[in-house]
């Protein structure tokens, strides 16, 4: 797999906990590119290969798979 992206935000009803899957895409080196969470208390911080998507900047998040995927936006 070239990258993992998690966009899971949970709701105000339905809170994400700590998914298995991204403790999965770490032991496998996989980059990885998910939301930051209040509920994961940073812990993912230490990992290598992990990057955050911004929570209001569609554009930036978009950038940031292109860049993690080493392509060119083309427009």
């Amino acid at each position: 797999m070239d990258l993992f992206l998690f966009t899971s935000r949970g709701t105000d009803r339905d809170k994400e906990t700590m998914p298995l899957v991204i403790r999965e895409a770490i032991s496998y080196k996989i980059p990885i590119l998910i939301y930051n969470l209040p509920v994961y208390l940073n812990y993912f911080n230490t990992f290598a290969g992990i990057n955050y998507l911004n929570f209001n900047n569609f554009n930036y998040n978009c950038d940031l798979i292109l860049s993690q995927l080493n392509l060119n936006k083309t427009e």
